[in-house]
């Protein structure tokens, strides 16, 4: 390909983004959720209000990532999705930059439109959740992470990759846990440049990016210190990690809450308000070591799967009654598959030191999930790896030397991954009576009784036996005001 192709490709790549998220958008007009957002989504919404009325000592502040409430303050609640969108398209700039750098024009190409095609990020975009700000910002301390000026210890980059770490960490806490990492990853030589990476150079760009990691969370933290006398860098630390660590995962968010039941957003806002309050003298919640070795093989295996669990919003109805979304054809499972591909071919061409930049993002999304609950929502930072050697992987495959051998690896590889589109596209839903009680709460929060009703109906119909379903169904009945039957 010539320059001028490459950058024609890259623009209809870019025009293609932004016509799915405006036909998206206009399809997802049809579910209540803009008008009425659902489970953390209320809470965002608070710190805003919280914000907007100068409350910044609020317990919404310090029980959820925090950065986001502020861009809701500024932005507003309803803009702020239009705000996303456009952040999603913009995100493509950030992705070719990192990719070409690190590989060639092709294959930047190719992350883009693996990035266009993993139909979970769209559908975070047009909810009030922190996964769209917080994967924004995190692409910008990667880009930064990644640069020429980074490896060669310039302050401009270094610090500035600090310190857009430490915005992310503030916009989606789940980042925090990879923060260590990246300082030790910055440590190690990545290209084996001794005039770009020599030993002074690798500890002055971990010790700025520390220090940009530090002004942004020790600022926040002496912030709050000032207002509430709690030093809180990101969020107070949450009873959940005990929970789920000391309770055997089943794949309900049920077994781990700890308060209400089923588990509510404002679980971890009360145990800030009792922290406040000084009636919860524990400052850091226990975390039990062997219940979390015994069950990280579990938690493991669905960190790895192929499945999207969002536990809120559903992102498999979704797919089911808006056809944008269901036409995009990449899974997790793709990504991780061409990424484990892009990782051998990186490691046998240049070294296993190269793949020290991407350990950072990995090693945090496993000691996350595992330490709490695998969901697609706490696994999503390692995304941003998957994309940059998923596309490596699949231009390696692609420019193979053929030989008997190389060709069957190659026909493998390439079978798995349209069997895994396949399986995306096919999935049915496992319970399709609580994705229309979902819809059906959203309607009932939106004062639209006939269509909550509707949808009552169609769960009862679908799934008549279903305890879960049953149950559901009188707590949305509740909501509307009716007796339950």
């Amino acid at each position: 390909m010539t320059r001028g192709s490459d950058s024609r490709i890259f623009w209809l790549l870019v025009g293609l983004a932004a016509l799915l998220r405006a036909t998206y958008l206009l399809e997802y007009t049809a579910l209540p959720f803009l008008d009425a957002p659902l489970f953390d989504s209320v809470v965002y919404l608070r710190q805003a209000q919280a914000v907007r009325a100068g409350d910044l000592a609020h317990p919404t502040l310090l029980a959820m990532s925090p950065l986001y409430g502020y861009l809701l303050a500024l932005v507003g609640d309803s803009a702020v999705v239009f705000l996303q969108l456009a952040l999603g398209v913009a995100a493509l700039f950030l992705i070719r930059r990192i990719v070409e750098r690190a590989f060639d024009p092709p294959t930047a190409l190719v992350a883009c439109g693996l990035y266009v095609g993993y139909g979970l990020l769209l559908f975070f975009e047009t909810k009030v959740l922190s996964e769209t700000f917080g994967f924004f910002l995190l692409l910008c301390a990667f880009e930064r992470y990644t640069s020429d000026g980074f490896a060669a210890g310039r302050v401009g980059p270094a610090l500035g990759a600090g310190v857009l770490l430490g915005l992310a960490v503030l916009a989606r806490a789940n980042v925090l846990l990879a923060s260590p990492f990246f300082v030790a990853a910055a440590l190690l030589r990545w290209r084996g440049d001794e005039a770009a990476e020599g030993r002074p150079a690798l500890l002055f760009r971990a010790a700025l990016l520390s220090a940009g990691l530090a002004l942004v969370l020790g600022g926040n933290g002496l912030s709050n210190y000032a207002r509430t006398g709690h030093f809180v860098p990101v969020i107070f630390p949450s009873r959940t990690v005990t929970a789920t660590t000391s309770t055997e995962w089943d794949g309900s968010l049920d077994s781990v809450s700890t308060g209400a039941s089923p588990p509510s957003a404002w679980d971890v806002v009360r145990q800030a308000e009792e922290r406040l309050r000084e009636r919860d003298t524990t400052s850091i919640p226990t975390i039990d070591i062997g219940g979390w070795l015994v069950g990280a093989p579990a938690k493991l295996a669905v960190t790895f799967s192929d499945i999207e669990t969002t536990f809120q919003y559903g992102y498999y109805g979704e797919r089911q009654e808006i056809r944008t979304l269901d036409l995009l054809p990449v899974s997790f499972g793709t990504l991780l598959l061409l990424g484990m591909v892009g990782a051998i071919a990186l490691g046998r061409g240049r070294g296993v030191r190269a793949l020290w930049p991407y350990a950072p993002l990995v090693l945090g999304v496993l000691l996350t999930t595992t330490l709490f609950h695998p969901s697609s929502r706490y696994r999503l930072p390692i995304v941003v790896p998957l994309l940059v050697l998923g596309a490596h992987g699949a231009v390696s495959i692609a420019r193979m030397r053929p030989s008997r051998r190389r060709s069957m690896i190659a026909g493998a590889i390439v079978l798995a991954c349209a069997a895994l589109t396949y399986r995306t596209i096919a999935y049915d839903l496992r319970h399709p009576g609580l994705w229309e009680l979902r819809v059906a709460e959203g309607e009932a929060v939106r004062g639209d009784g006939g269509a909550a009703r509707e949808r009552i109906g169609r769960a009862l119909a679908v799934e008549p036996d279903c305890p879960a379903v049953r149950e559901r169904a009188t707590y949305v009945r509740g909501l509307l005001g009716g007796p339950p039957r």
